[in-house]
């Protein structure tokens, strides 16, 4: 199957019907990695959200209320860009090199001994997926929260510091201050990344399970 999802059809599709793609797939190979995805997906709604009943386990929620106004254009610009990707010839190249040669993306896969290779092909999947997005090697998305992370803290830092010498100036002390600018860069903070990490890495994984299943769905 290679469907061209709408936002329409976000609103009847339900979490139900996601998980059970799981056992129509036609090759067991695809089964286990399917099943591994979505326990993934599970994992990353569960951790990032505080009301985890809400979503993945509200087996008649859409895909409309979950993802959510911000997911929505998200989820379907990701599957887009995954219908170019050959998902089988991917997870038979991930297995055929044992992690020692770089894959057509560009992306050397790591393979644990004593793990099974479905569970090592789908952590690859998921950790890599803007380089299968691209088709080429690309900074994946957990470098780049660390990095807009560090650079937050750096900014943060240099302007307390700035506005500390400027409260000084002003009014010759900034002992209420300095919390106060604490208080609020970090409210701010938190609001962005509710908004920006939460969502982005719900839809990722949620992407890929679903551009993943319908390539081994029956027809």
């Amino acid at each position: 199957m290679d469907p061209h999802y709408s936002a329409d059809e976000l609103e009847v599709i339900t979490v139900r019907e996601l998980k059970d793609r799981v056992r129509m797939l036609r090759t067991a190979r695809a089964q286990q990695v399917a099943h591994e995805l979505w326990r993934q997906a599970e994992l990353v709604f569960t951790s990032t959200n505080p009301w985890p009943k809400r979503f993945l386990r509200n087996e008649e929620c859409t895909l409309h209320g979950l993802c959510g106004p911000l997911g929505r254009g998200l989820l379907l610009e990701m599957l887009v860009k995954l219908r170019k990707t050959n998902f089988q010839r991917l997870i038979d190249n991930i297995a055929q090199t044992e992690g020692s040669t770089p894959l057509t993306i560009g992306v050397k896969p790591k393979l644990r001994k004593g793990r099974h290779i479905t569970i090592d092909t789908a952590d690859f999947m998921h950790s890599q997926l803007e380089s299968i997005m691209a088709g080429r090697p690309q900074t994946p998305f957990h470098v780049q929260r660390n990095l807009v992370c560090a650079l937050f803290a750096v900014a943060l830092g240099f302007g307390l510091y700035s506005a500390r010498w400027w409260l000084l100036e002003q009014f010759g002390h900034a002992v209420w201050t300095v919390p106060a600018l604490l208080l609020a860069l970090g409210i701010s903070y938190g609001i962005w990344y509710r908004l920006t990490y939460w969502v982005l890495a719900k839809m990722r994984i949620l992407a890929l399970y679903m551009a993943f299943t319908d390539q081994f769905l029956e027809q």
